[in-house]
C-alpha cells in the first residue's frame, strides 16, 4: 500500500486555476499531473466556492471553519481553566475559614 501524498493549499489551487482558466478538462489536467481525477475535482469544487466567496465579498468557507474549529478549541481551554480557578477559589476560601475559626 503506497503513501498518502499531501498537497499544499497553493499547489491546489494552483492545479484548479489550470481547469477553471485554462478551460482544459479535470480528467485532462488530472493525467498530465498523474493525480486522480476525483481529487482534481474536489479541488475545482473548492476553487469554485472560494471564488464565489470573494466575488460576493464573503470571507472563504474554509477559513470559517477553521476559525470556528480554533475558537472552540479556546472555548475548552477556558472552560478547564474556569473550572481550576473555582477550585482553588473555594479551596482557599475554605483554608481562609478553618484558620479565622482558630483565632
Amino acid at each position: 500500500m503506497g503513501t498518502r501524498r499531501r498537497f499544499t493549499p497553493e499547489y491546489r489551487r494552483d492545479v484548479a486555476s489550470l481547469v477553471l482558466d485554462t478551460g482544459s478538462s479535470i480528467a485532462s489536467v488530472a493525467r498530465d499531473l498523474g493525480l486522480g481525477e476525483s481529487v482534481v475535482g474536489r479541488w475545482v469544487k473548492l476553487e469554485r466556492e472560494r471564488r464565489q466567496a470573494v466575488r460576493e465579498g464573503r470571507p472563504d468557507p474554509r477559513e470559517l471553519e477553521a476559525e470556528i474549529t480554533a475558537l472552540r478549541r479556546r472555548v475548552r481551554e477556558l472552560e478547564k481553566e474556569n473550572e481550576f480557578l473555582g477550585k482553588a477559589s473555594a479551596f482557599f476560601a475554605s483554608r481562609h475559614q478553618n484558620t479565622s475559626a482558630l483565632n
